[in-house]
């Protein structure tokens, strides 16, 4: 959720000492990226780059911030909707039985 961009970050003046740059790359395994277009952290379109580099779904969440604790996110029916479809996407399904 939400990767901040640290020279984005940094220009605006916020801490990123806590931060660590974000992966370069295809991940191995399928992931969703879901940013804020609202985000101080880094700008809709950088976020959507990522998912691109990493061969992740993007997905804008609107006007939200920085998705996280502090934003005000506790429960987040949304983004547990977008675990279940990541789940589900790649669930292997299980084999047919034959016809008895």
């Amino acid at each position: 959720m939400a990767p901040p961009d640290l020279d984005f970050g940094a220009a605006r003046g916020l801490p990123i000492a806590s931060f660590r740059p974000a992966a370069v790359g295809a991940l191995p395994f399928p992931a969703v990226l879901a940013a804020s277009s609202t985000d101080p952290w880094a700008t809709v379109g950088w976020s959507r780059g990522l998912a691109g580099q990493w061969g992740a779904r993007f997905v804008d969440v609107g006007d939200a911030g920085h998705v996280n604790v502090e934003a005000g996110f506790g429960p987040w029916p949304r983004g547990e909707q977008l675990l279940r479809d990541l789940i589900a996407a790649t669930t292997p399904s299980p084999p047919s039985r034959p016809a008895g």
